[in-house]
């Protein structure tokens, strides 16, 4: 296709977006990008790629109306854009039917666009629709080339999603052969990896379970920066700077604005479990794993928290409206007292959160060092975000450094702050959710032990498990895995903390 001088120059302004982008300078990305788009406002693929950037960093609506632009241009590939309204649909604003319907359009448009089966079979999942996504991810392979990357992604999911008895051999046999073959991207490969993993300690195998985890971690982490205890130690540091630092501010609650409600804490710590079992309160809605906080750290609190000492009063203010406006275009929450955000990683961000709402209230979920060591390291967590996953022994030092800062913003945040072990959890729910509720102010609910019969759609990787009632099944698993898991008994012990504790 000839293209025209202004489309050229759009183009070039497109590829200095990008890198921007990559270098982190959002601001300065988004510029780029809207340069392009008025040199050149008829230019679909740049409306794509300028809508995939916005919603990558949070911004819904403005990533919307680039793909309605895209589409309106002419996009060669509309199922793409369709795709990605999708994303942010289910990523963004937690609308997962208008996310299903923009899926099922760009399936009309073209029926063996794997991506779209992955997504849908995803959604299926969120939802706890089984066998709506093993029908999705089957969909997904019929249409896969053997050896690619799409196919060793669906062989992952329905890995996970559970195969008949018949699909067995055969699946697992191809799971094999994704797994050893080179051509495929080292992260592609460990995705099969852990879901292999994990099949096989369903099935009763743990050592095979374990070496296929092994395998898969060492994939995952081959192509990312090693885990520096040091750097993780001097983050640490910051942060307790921070805390100390912080002003002590109050606010006072505001009519029919609902209270932020932050569950945080490790990886894998029974955070999903107590999120679905709170929502099922009327009084109690969730909005998941909102990104708006590290999208906030991301584009503008460089380097954090450092950072945070430029705040002013009214930048708080500007944050706290942005952030209470992505609750108010929630459709699915209705009239609430507290709304739950509920993202592990928060806890690194609470110098932030607490300067934005000084009244929230934050629960950190707390489980067992090796059951929760054990389930990090038998799960695919991006090594961008959680270097230490990738190896036990660095599994074990970000514990410790975990619970060294638990402790510290419980000495700071006082009663705004309650720590959930999940032992207890399982073995007392209504006992510890009979307290958390007094808590909050709340009346007790019987509808909180029977979350798994109206659980809301769930983007974790215990999507499955919050659609049971509840077991201690998971306590304990550790022992299966005694003498596999020595280097990060061995961490642990060396800062301190007893791995012995049950």
């Amino acid at each position: 296709m000839n293209r025209t001088g202004p489309e050229d120059a759009a183009l070039q302004w497109l590829s200095i977006a990008q890198k921007l982008e990559a270098e982190r300078r959002i601001p300065d990305s988004v510029r780029a990008f809207q340069q392009a788009m008025a040199i050149a406002p008829g230019l679909a693929v740049g409306w794509y790629e300028f809508g995939r950037m916005l919603r990558r960093h949070g911004q819904g609506d403005a990533a919307e109306d680039a793909f309605r632009r895209a589409l309106a241009s002419g996009l060669e590939a509309p199922w793409e854009a369709y795709l990605e309204i999708a994303l942010l649909q289910s990523e963004l604003r937690q609308d997962h039917e208008g996310a299903r319907q923009a899926l099922r359009t760009a399936l009309d448009l073209a029926p063996g666009y794997v991506p779209a089966w992955l997504n849908l079979g995803n959604l299926a999942e969120d939802r706890g629709e089984r066998e709506e996504a093993r029908h999705s991810y089957r969909s997904a392979l019929s249409h896969c080339a053997e050896g690619s990357e799409l196919e060793a992604m669906s062989l992952a999911r329905l890995l996970d999603a559970g195969m008949g008895e018949m699909e067995h051999a055969h699946i697992l046999v191809r799971a094999e052969s994704a797994l050893a073959n080179a051509r495929l991207p080292r992260t592609v490969r460990a995705d099969v990896g852990f879901a292999m993993g994990r099949w096989h300690d369903r099935e009763g195998d743990p050592a095979t379970g374990f070496r296929a985890s092994l395998d898969a971690n060492r994939l995952a982490g081959g192509n990312s920066p090693a885990y520096s205890e040091r750097a993780a130690e001097d983050a640490l540091m910051g942060l307790e700077a921070a805390l100390a630092a912080m002003p002590t501010t109050t606010a006072p609650r505001q009519r029919d604005v609902p209270e932020p409600l932050f569950i945080v804490g490790m990886f894998r710590s029974g955070s999903t479990l107590l999120e679905q079992m709170l929502a099922a309160h009327t009084a109690i809605g969730s909005m998941g794993e909102s990104p708006f906080f590290p999208a906030v750290v991301a584009r503008s609190l460089q380097p954090f928290p450092q950072a945070l000492s430029a705040l002013d009063g009214p930048v708080v203010e500007r944050l706290r409206t942005a952030y209470l406006d992505t609750v108010h275009r929630r459709q699915d929450l209705g009239p609430a007292t507290y709304v739950i955000d509920k993202r592990p990683d928060n806890l690194w961000l609470l110098p932030l959160i607490k300067r934005v709402f000084p009244s929230a209230r934050i629960i950190v979920t707390r489980r067992h060092p090796l059951d929760n060591g054990l389930s990090i390291f038998q799960h695919h967590l991006d090594p961008r975000h959680a270097p230490h996953s990738t190896r036990l022994d660095a599994i074990g030092h970000h514990i410790a450094l975990h619970d060294r800062l638990v402790d510290h913003c419980q000495a700071r945040f006082g009663d705004d702050l309650a720590i959930v072990q999940y032992e207890a959890l399982v073995a007392d729910p209504a006992g510890v959710l009979r307290t958390l509720l007094g808590w909050l102010g709340l009346e007790w609910q019987q509808a909180c032990l029977e979350f798994h019969r109206t659980a809301g759609p769930v983007r974790t990787a215990s999507a499955w498990q919050v659609r049971e009632p509840v077991h201690g099944r998971a306590c304990g698993r550790w022992r299966r895995y005694a003498r596999e898991l020595e280097p990060l008994r061995d961490a642990l012990r060396r800062m301190g903390v007893d791995p012995a504790v049950d």
